[in-house]
């Protein structure tokens, strides 16, 4: 069986024969940060030591019945033993690893032969759908039963065993509260089992079942009230519409009105508050431009919406790819899996990480000619001014403008020459990839059959994939659904499922102490304030650890080696402690002199003014009622009350504005680092999250 090396040991091969032959020197003088990045990629594309050292396998993603049948026997035990959810696991496997000889859906996809298997017809497909079917019949989910029951029949179920699949099927009818179309089902049934070419007494045996349940059919009430479907558990969870902006930025529609872009040549683009920004306000509400699952999310999320799904349609070549409905998987076909499929197996194998297979994603979205095209003009806005660039004709910054993902900073001028070598080779192992794939117009699989126009295409495509992998792993973000705990809510945690390209948020820049959180819903995200934010101050998002969870040192090194950048955020210049070395005790800003007042004193230990003096606006109101100690004293408590509820699973609008009050006072009065301020914050993120992207684990 053929294997695929990684790209790591690939790699780590390639530069020992490099070194070997003493060449490290003479090749390293054309890599650099003064080089043209078109041309360190040619230079690696017509060595003739990449193509022997760094060798891509085609690998098999052929589906196959002894395997897809073996599943299916192991999901039989579990069924036997009453075990539903592990039987659902392996007739989904049974159905990913089925050949699938007649799926056809478009002309589109008609044309394009990887779409299409070829070979034997099989009953594999249809038995695994037929068994799945009756696990999501015990599971009440009738709806979902009956669409595998049809999708055993298109797929050839004999003739001889549907009549217990339509057995099943008139009972799921009956389930939903379509009891004439139960009666139709067993009728059709009963007719065909006549017809068959059997013995009466056989013909009887089959019939008798059908006719019995017709019976009891006919004597219920036509009536009923209310549909019987009741699932046992939740077994496809459907994405919330991400909310949206009330006011928008007229020139970054993806921005709020409330922030507005600002650039300076020591920092470049960043995202500053036009007025007062309060705790919980939406600030971003992007769709990405392009996304990707990662490997170990491939089997349990549609790869194109990202829903969570536990009955998943899968594409009818490969095995690696699933789908959370019909209409998904066509829209996954025509829009990238087509090219994908034959190769994706191949790239996993690979296993050069998630940007690799985002830039390959971008790539293979765009048509070549159509690429070539929009690149060509965006090279020519490359001298424009730094503030603009990625604006489009009508001065706007559009997050469904790929010219947005294109100009974000590469930071090629800081990267070393090992650095860049490595990565352009990496550029140079997926056009390799690429050239299997129709994306050339036809797959070559030999470097002799490439003719001069496909080398110039080469070279242009190896140009923008090694200009991805440059400003991929400085602006890309990572997507997250929460894994519900609904034993103990305290427990969930967020799983990474996939990455994706925003390029208004990208515009954010980081502090370890960030203004912003993000909450996906699908491969669309959104923004909201955890803090309060005075006008004119910058918005901060966080590239990687929070100053609470990783030491200053550690999260210093990490930032350096991915972003090329130190950072110097209020956190790391005040040298905060990590959470577990915060004290519990919260200071409160004298309103006067800004020293820190704790709430056993009466006066302020500096300026001596009382603090029953000390009255400051409330969240939603600009009047000075009462004392600011007592608001937040007040505030405190509506917390540990709405915490308890939020324990429990209520994430209720009152719980949420509870939270939202005591941010506001926490994060404009109190002096920071502040325990509680983290700890409200961290429980907001959980209740917006449970609003985003979520499944029950």
């Amino acid at each position: 069986m053929a294997h695929q090396l990684s790209f790591d040991d690939l790699f780590t091969n390639f530069l020992s024969k490099l070194n070997f032959s003493g060449k490290v020197v003479e090749i390293s003088s054309h890599f650099g940060p003064d080089k043209d990045i078109r041309e360190m990629f040619d230079f690696v594309w017509n060595m003739d030591s990449f193509h022997q050292y760094l060798s891509i396998v085609q690998l098999n993603r052929e589906k196959n019945d002894k395997t897809s049948e073996a599943f299916r026997q192991q999901g039989n035990v579990f069924y036997l033993k009453r075990d539903l959810l592990s039987a659902l696991e392996y007739y989904n496997k049974s159905i990913c690893h089925a050949p699938n000889c007649s799926y056809v859906s478009s002309e589109k996809e008609t044309e394009n032969k990887n779409l299409i298997s070829s070979g034997k017809e099989s009953d594999s497909l249809a038995f695994a759908y037929a068994n799945r079917s009756a696990v999501l019949f015990e599971l009440q989910h009738y709806k979902n039963s009956l669409l595998d029951i049809q999708r055993a029949y298109k797929y050839g179920y004999p003739s001889l065993k549907k009549f217990k699949l339509i057995e099943r099927e008139a009972k799921c009818f009956q389930a939903v509260n379509e009891m004439e179309k139960a009666k139709a089902v067993l009728q059709n049934g009963i007719s065909i089992a006549k017809n068959l070419n059997l013995k009466e007494e056989k013909i009887a045996n089959i019939c008798k079942p059908l006719e019995d349940l017709l019976d009891e059919y006919k004597m219920t009430k036509e009536n009923i009230k209310e549909c019987l479907e009741n699932p046992k558990i939740k077994l496809i969870f459907d994405i919330p519409e991400c909310p949206q902006i009330e006011s928008k930025n007229p020139e970054i529609p993806s921005l709020s009105s409330a922030v507005s872009m600002s650039y300076a040549p020591d920092k470049g683009r960043y995202i500053i508050a036009n007025r007062d920004i309060m705790p919980g306000e939406i600030l971003v509400s992007e769709k990405c431009f392009s996304c990707i699952l990662l490997p170990s999310s491939l089997s349990l999320h549609c790869s194109y919406c990202l829903r969570k799904t536990y009955i998943p349609q899968p594409c009818p070549n490969c095995s690696l790819v699933v789908f959370c409905s019909e209409e998904c998987l066509t829209k996954g076909l025509e829009s990238f899996h087509n090219i994908e499929c034959p190769v994706l197996s191949s790239m996993i194998a690979l296993d050069c990480g998630k940007n690799p297979l985002l830039a390959f994603r971008m790539i293979i979205q765009t048509p070549l000619k159509e690429l070539k095209a929009k690149v060509s003009c965006y090279l020519k806005e490359k001298n424009n001014d730094p503030e603009h660039l990625g604006y489009n004709e009508e001065n706007i910054y559009s997050s469904e403008d790929y010219r947005t993902i294109f100009h974000l900073v590469t930071n090629k001028d800081k990267r070393s020459v090992s650095d860049l070598f490595k990565r352009i080779v990496k550029a140079a192992c997926l056009v390799k990839i690429l050239l299997k794939t129709n994306y050339f117009g036809r797959p070559f699989l030999h470097l002799d059959e490439i003719e001069t126009k496909i080398k110039e295409d080469i070279s242009f495509v190896g140009f923008v994939l090694s200009t991805h992998l440059m400003n991929l792993p400085c602006n890309a973000h990572s997507i997250a659904a929460l894994a519900v705990n609904v034993k103990s809510y305290q427990d969930s945690v967020m799983q990474e499922i996939g990455a994706g390209t925003y390029g208004a948020l990208s515009l954010i820049n980081h502090s370890c102490n960030p203004t912003i959180a993000r909450s996906c819903y699908g491969s669309a995200v959104m923004a909201y304030a955890i803090i309060f934010v005075p006008k004119g101050a910058e918005i901060f998002d966080c590239y990687g650890e929070h100053y609470s969870m990783n030491s200053k040192l550690e999260r210093h090194k990490e930032i350096k080696l991915q972003y090329y950048f130190d950072c110097n955020c209020e956190a790391c210049s005040g040298n905060w402690s990590l959470y577990s070395k915060l004290k519990s005790e919260t200071l409160v800003k004298c309103l006067v002199c800004t020293s820190p007042v704790s709430f056993g004193e009466k006066d302020c230990p500096n300026c001596k003014i009382s603090t029953l003096e000390m009255k400051a606006p409330t969240k939603n109101s600009c009047d000075i009622s009462e004392p600011l100690f007592h608001n937040i004293s007040k505030s405190i408590s509506l917390f540990n009350s709405a915490y308890k509820n939020i324990l429990k699973g209520n994430i209720t609008k009152e719980n949420i504005e509870n939270l939202l009050e005591l941010i506001f006072y926490l994060s404009k009065y109190a002096v920071l680092p502040n325990k509680l301020l983290f700890e409200v914050q961290e429980t907001l993120k959980h209740c917006y999250d449970r609003k985003a992207l979520h499944y029950d684990a």
